[in-house]
């Protein structure tokens, strides 16, 4: 399934965890599912998501941005 993710770029947004918005890992999935990196190390974050969301298209969006994180 192709998604159509979109990252959240603002430091305000009431849907997001304010560390996650500063980490700039927040993305909007589909225009609905919320989805957040939070980066724990120099090289790993956790993720949350919701089931719908094809995971590995996700993760592929964020390394885009963040290629020292594995996940």
């Amino acid at each position: 399934m192709n998604h159509k993710i979109q990252r959240i770029n603002s430091y305000e947004d009431d849907r997001f965890d304010k560390t996650i918005l500063n980490q700039h890992g927040a993305f909007i999935v589909d225009e609905k599912y919320k989805c957040s990196f939070k980066i724990i190390n120099k090289d790993s974050a956790i993720v949350l998501f919701d089931k719908e969301v094809d995971i590995f298209q996700l993760i592929d969006e964020f390394r885009f941005y963040s290629e020292h994180i594995i996940v």
